[in-house]
């Protein structure tokens, strides 16, 4: 037996499995590209209601959370 018909019985003896784990990579995938691309939407569209929010301010003064002394 050569090594070529070894393989060829090797792939067709494990297609069953072979089929399932491709299945599960294209779905993998296909989820993780799925959740890419909603998250850049939600970005995209936060980022736009903030800009409509704030209009053209450019800077902003930060204070302390404290806003009175313990005194």
């Amino acid at each position: 037996m050569n090594s070529l018909k070894l393989a060829l019985r090797n792939l067709r003896y494990y297609l069953p499995h072979n089929l399932t784990v491709i299945a599960g990579v294209m779905l993998a995938t296909a989820v993780i590209g799925g959740a890419l691309i909603t998250g850049d939407s939600v970005k995209a569209s936060l980022f736009k209601l903030l800009s409509n929010r704030l209009g053209k301010v450019e800077y902003a003064i930060i204070q302390n959370e404290n806003y009175f002394r313990s005194a």
